[in-house]
């Protein structure tokens, strides 16, 4: 989850049109006086009917020129973005550090930060979701084995992404641990948060969440773009 903090110099301007101060051709509430305040919309004050309040919020929606160019320009940069190479250690000296006990066992993991994915499907409303990944080590039947387990839509239903077993071929080894233990998972964590904010930095719907408490409707956009700029510091580029 993203900290929102408000930490940055914005010309706070109005948080219903979010157009500046200057700009801001609100009704003046005929309650308390002020103009531009979602608190005069359905809050402490409610003074002006909702029914005027601006569809759908304008949430992301008017970006400047700056933003957008720095929006296309970090999209370019995650389609560019290339995982680095892998050095794949041999069976042995993966499992070399861990205290593998004899006879069969069944070591289960934990799942990490929950990651954000895009499903592209036509028939699905909110197209993002999070993922957790883990796996589970053991030896069955005499054979060391891992299991790389997912959670694609963070409902709790687990499911077999890929398994290695002892006495597949070292092919066999490279591909697993290339996908599955190299680390190669942190760059998509990174990777598609970013994406993640660049999209409701446009589209002004957080449906996964992700800041750690509400942002003000002036400042959306701004904060979806630091958000995906800080996150794609952390990518291997």
């Amino acid at each position: 989850m993203y900290s929102y903090s408000e930490p940055y110099d914005y010309d706070e301007g109005c948080e219903v049109c979010l157009t500046s101060t200057d700009d801001c051709t609100c009704d003046e509430c005929p309650k308390c006086g002020e103009f531009g305040s979602l608190e005069c919309y359905g809050g402490e004050c409610s003074g002006i009917s909702t029914e005027k309040l601006p569809e759908p919020n304008c949430l992301g929606i008017r970006l400047t020129e700056e933003q957008e160019e720095r929006i296309s320009a970090l999209q370019l940069k995650l389609y560019q973005f290339k995982y680095k190479a892998v050095e794949v250690p041999t069976v042995e000296e993966f499992f070399s550090g861990m205290n593998v006990p004899e006879g069969d066992f069944s070591w289960d993991g934990e799942a990490g930060d929950d990651h954000a994915w895009c499903c592209g499907e036509k028939d699905c409303d909110v197209q993002w979701h999070k993922a957790w990944y883990t796996e589970n080590i053991g030896r069955r039947d005499g054979k060391l084995y891992i299991e790389a387990m997912v959670c694609s839509y963070g409902d709790g239903d687990w499911q077999l992404g890929g398994v290695w077993e002892e006495g597949d071929s070292d092919e066999a080894w490279a591909e697993f641990y290339t996908w599955y233990l190299s680390g190669r998972n942190s760059d998509d964590y990174f990777k598609g948060w970013a994406q993640y904010f660049l999209d409701i930095a446009q589209s002004g719907k957080d449906v996964l969440e992700a800041f750690d408490k509400p942002v003000a409707p002036i400042h959306w956009t701004e904060e979806c773009i630091r958000a995906a700029e800080d996150t794609i510091k952390y990518l291997k580029m």
